[in-house]
């Protein structure tokens, strides 16, 4: 270990140059840090729902966006942010957490890959794929596909590409199965489930 730096709860962290960017769960701000020091340069943010105020209620994930500016994901406002470099000040924001497929629900991670922006709503358990310089979502990935008949009928999520074969939200019930203790569990996302009945995609304990 070269050093350490101490920031509570800080679920995003990514390096830009010699510059090491962190999210703090604690204090709702973003550090900047010396990539070969590990010494705090500045802090920038404050709690609140309201990003055009630097504002952030539970700033998970941050990202280089270019070589000034950087996307975090806020997972408690939805919202995602272009954070400048220069200023560590939210200059654009978009999303949302909210009802239906036109909103977010628990951002919990963003990325940058070449042209597009790809966000990960967990709680619909879908990846929704957008441009990086227009903000708009136009692909959607969704989880198990029944899940979503609702979107078929709508033109932009007409076709929507499934992956996750096999699981039903966060339990997998294509298995292994796992006999522990006289009975038999599912694999299931940080806990296991006890098989019981299988019934229109839904179990039922």
């Amino acid at each position: 270990e070269i050093w350490s730096t101490r920031r509570l709860y800080s679920h995003g962290v990514c390096i830009v140059g010699d510059l090491v960017y962190a999210t703090g769960l604690s204090d709702r701000v973003i550090a900047e840090i010396d990539l070969k020091t590990g010494n705090i340069l500045r802090k920038s943010g404050k709690i609140g729902w309201n990003p055009a105020n630097n504002e952030f209620m539970w700033p998970v994930w941050i990202y280089p966006l270019s070589n000034d500016s950087l996307i975090l994901s806020d997972a408690h406002s939805g919202y995602i942010s272009i954070i400048n470099r220069n200023t560590l000040k939210v200059v654009d924001y978009f999303g949302g957490n909210g009802p239906s497929f036109k909103h977010l629900d628990m951002p919990y991670s963003v990325i940058v890959h070449n042209d597009r922006i790809i966000i990960l709503s967990t709680y619909q358990g879908r990846i929704i794929v957008g441009d990086r310089y227009s903000y708009k979502m136009n692909e959607c990935i969704a989880m198990n596909k029944d899940d979503w008949r609702y979107i078929k009928t709508l033109p932009a999520y007409a076709d929507v590409k499934v992956f996750g074969a096999g699981w039903v939200n966060y339990s997998g019930v294509g298995g292994p199965v796992l006999s522990l203790f006289g009975g038999n569990y599912l694999l299931g996302k940080s806990f296991i489930h006890p098989i019981t009945t299988y019934v229109n995609d839904s179990l039922y304990a």
